[in-house]
C-alpha cells in the first residue's frame, strides 16, 4: 500500500505539500524585504500566523514537538520597525497530527535562514532577531529523526496537519497588503 510513498516522512510531506508551499512562497516573495514597509508586512504575517499556531501547539503538541516561540523575537523586530501589533490574530485549528504542524513551522526556519541572508545583503538597519533564531534551527534538527522515518499509517494525519498549517499562513499572506500599499505605523 505504501510502496508509492517516498522513503521518508519528510519526502512524503515535501511532495504532498509542494503546491501549497509554492503558493505561500509566491505570495511571501511579493513583499519587498529591502524596504522597512515590505519587511514589516512579512513580519506581521509571520506574527499573525504564529499566534494562532503557537496557541494550538500549546494545547495539542507534546513538548518535544513544540517549536520555540518566535513571538518574542517578532515583537522585538516589529517594535524596532515602529509597527503596532495587530489587536487580533486568527485562531488556528487542525484535526491533523501535530508532527505535520511542527514540520511546517520548523521547515520555515530553513527559509528564514535564506531570507536573513537576503535582508542582510540589502540593508544594514533591518532587525533580524526572528529570522536568525538559533533555537528554531536547533528545533529543526531535533525533528529530523521523526522526519527520516518511513511513512506509515499515520502519515495521512501528519499531512493534514501540514496542509492546515500552510493554509493558515497562506490565508494571512494573501490578505496582507502588497508592498506597494501603505502600511500605517
Amino acid at each position: 500500500m505504501h510502496s508509492s510513498l517516498p522513503n521518508t516522512l519528510r519526502g512524503y510531506l515535501r511532495d504532498n505539500t509542494a503546491p501549497q508551499h509554492e503558493r505561500l512562497d509566491r505570495r511571501m516573495s511579493g513583499f519587498d524585504l529591502t524596504t522597512r514597509a515590505g519587511y514589516a508586512r512579512f513580519l506581521l504575517v509571520q506574527y499573525q500566523a504564529r499566534v494562532g499556531i503557537e496557541d494550538w501547539c500549546a494545547l495539542h503538541c507534546p513538548p518535544a514537538l513544540r517549536a520555540p516561540s518566535g513571538l518574542p523575537r517578532l515583537r522585538a523586530d516589529l517594535a524596532d520597525l515602529e509597527r503596532r501589533l495587530p489587536s487580533h490574530s486568527p485562531m488556528f485549528s487542525s484535526e491533523g497530527d501535530p508532527v505535520g504542524v511542527a514540520y511546517v513551522l520548523a521547515g520555515s526556519t530553513l527559509g528564514n535562514t535564506m531570507i536573513a541572508r537576503q535582508v542582510r545583503d540589502s540593508s544594514s538597519d533591518l532587525p533580524l532577531r526572528f529570522l536568525d533564531d538559533p533555537a528554531a534551527i536547533a528545533h529543526w534538527k531535533l525533528l529530523q529523526p521523526l522526519l527520516k522515518a518511513a511513512p506509515d499509517d499515520t502519515s495521512a494525519d501528519v499531512l493534514r496537519g501540514a496542509l492546515d498549517t500552510f493554509r493558515h499562513f497562506t490565508a494571512l499572506a494573501e490578505s496582507a497588503p502588497d508592498s506597494s500599499e501603505s502600511l500605517a505605523a
